[in-house]
């Protein structure tokens, strides 16, 4: 690590985040963006400004209050803007964020957001005109998250498509979650790298020798289990799809099938879905499993699929691999880069999930498990921190052009 400028080195970590309230006054961060994760830029910067919205807890937004924030974090301190939650409070928050991001940019050494967001191309240009050096986190792309939400994205997709892509451009530092995806659709001419968001610890010989024994000693004629990690209230995720496949199989006599979806929401509309094609009993939703129960699931599982209508780099898909197990998912995001080209197919293509189920009970099972659990392990978490360390420690190096800090 680069301890020389943790001495003196001030980040500002920039996000249109939301964050909630409790009514007990607890402040909760409604995804990854807790003190662990702003661990990563120890040892290169003194403390990190993480900037955001706050919002009071309500009945819409409770189920959203993920982790607990450390507000007396002497590393991590937050800067929130309030806002009522509604669309006005909402306008309101942005026009001030604007107005408070200028002056804490300023008063910064470095600066760091992540994309996609609608304030990067804000931040961006402040950051230029102040002369701080800043790095941008590309986690996903925004084309596919908005095109596949509804009429009100697809207004606002190209929009927001052109905005990232010219902040990528010339941004002096990029971290690209994926391998290829990502960087060829929206590239820089800046240092960048390919840092996976997705980091694993937990590799086990004994858990691919287990999957081998279980395909060796198989019977086509069993059930073959199936198995999808993710939110089951939204329609993006893709698990329709598959259930969909269930209902063409078994109209074919193929019936030895069992779909287990992990996950929390309201499973109304995937009831439905199954329902609607007579697939009800072949249907288990198991709702949320703690993660330390997640790889005793996995290793129950014959196959696991990723049916998403849009994606980053899944977490969930390279947990299951890193357990050897066999996998098929959807063309989209960074699946390709993870999966074997025979085992992925068309968003939305019930036909081709279909054939896939029907292919993944044959002999190649075994070729998939080891191919799979060695592709998991290139997401060790010791390869990745080397990475990012590399790039961060160029980032928070004091010799760079243009730098106003002395």
């Amino acid at each position: 690590m680069h301890l020389g400028s943790a001495l003196y080195m001030r980040l500002l970590y920039v996000s249109d985040h939301r964050f909630i309230k409790s009514k007990s006054g607890e402040i909760y961060t409604t995804g990854q963006m807790s003190e662990k994760y702003f661990n990563r830029f120890k040892g290169y910067f003194k403390f990190v400004t993480v900037t955001g919205i706050c919002e009071e807890e309500n009945e819409n937004n409770k189920n959203k209050m993920v982790e607990k924030v450390n507000t007396n974090s002497a590393f991590v301190k937050f800067h929130l803007i309030e806002s009522k939650g509604t669309v006005l409070g909402k306008i309101i928050a942005i026009r001030n964020i604007k107005k408070e991001y200028k002056q804490l940019i300023k008063h910064h050494d470095r600066v760091a957001t992540k994309a996609p967001s609608l304030i990067i191309r804000f931040v961006s240009k402040i950051a230029c005109k102040h002369q701080v050096p800043y790095l941008i986190e590309m986690v996903g792309c925004p084309w596919d998250a908005l095109w596949n939400h509804g009429l009100k994205g697809k207004i606002i997709a190209p929009f927001v498509r052109h905005t990232v892509k010219k902040s990528l451009e010339t941004a002096p530092y990029v971290v690209y979650v994926t391998n290829y995806f990502l960087q060829k659709r929206y590239p820089t001419n800046g240092i960048h790298t390919n840092c996976s968001n997705v980091s694993l610890t937990n590799f086990s010989d004994s858990a691919l020798d287990m999957r081998l024994r279980k395909q060796n000693s198989s019977d086509l004629n069993k059930k073959t289990i199936i198995g999808t990690t993710g939110a089951i209230n939204v329609k993006y995720k893709g698990q329709q799809y598959v259930i969909e496949a269930l209902g063409a199989l078994k109209k074919e006599g193929f019936v030895n099938f069992e779909y287990q979806i992990v996950g929390g929401g309201d499973k109304s509309y995937l009831s439905s879905i199954a329902e609607h094609n007579g697939v009800k009993n072949q249907v288990k939703f198991l709702g949320s499993i703690p993660h330390a129960q997640i790889h005793d699931w996995l290793d129950k599982l014959d196959v696991y699929a990723q049916p998403s209508v849009t994606e980053g780099l899944p977490r969930s898909l390279i947990e299951a691999m890193s357990r050897g197990l066999p996998a098929i998912g959807s063309n989209v995001g960074g699946i390709p880069e993870l999966l074997d080209e025979e085992c992925i197919f068309n968003k939305k293509s019930i036909n081709a999930i279909k054939k896939l189920l029907i292919d993944m009970r044959g002999n190649k099972l075994q070729y998939y498990a080891k191919r799979n659990y060695n592709e998991a392990k290139k997401y060790d978490k010791l390869l990745i921190e080397e990475r990012r360390n590399h790039i961060l420690e160029k980032f928070s190096s004091k010799k760079q052009i243009g730098d106003k800090r002395e």
